[in-house]
């Protein structure tokens, strides 16, 4: 049975997240792929990813020049953010 995970878009501390602003700046088509591969993940299906070391992980994300989305396993859920 697969695990259901939480995520949760990484805030810095003035309130400025980084991954939505990155987002909204993609053309609907590539959004749209990002949009799908991270929400594979709430079910736990990290697809190409590998870990880059101190607990974060990054996806391989295949649309527009290749973009990676970073993710660290936290006891809550999973913060992620593009890089």
């Amino acid at each position: 049975m697969k695990r259901n995970y939480e995520l949760r878009r990484y805030r810095e501390p003035a309130g400025r997240i980084p991954y939505s602003e990155w987002l909204r700046a993609l053309d609907n088509t590539t959004a749209a792929r990002v949009g799908a591969y991270v929400d594979r993940m709430k079910t736990g299906n990290f697809g190409n990813s590998r870990s880059v070391g101190r607990g974060v992980a990054e996806l391989k994300i295949d649309a527009g020049p290749g973009y990676r989305v970073r993710r660290a396993q936290a006891y809550a859920g999973d913060y992620w953010e593009r890089r």
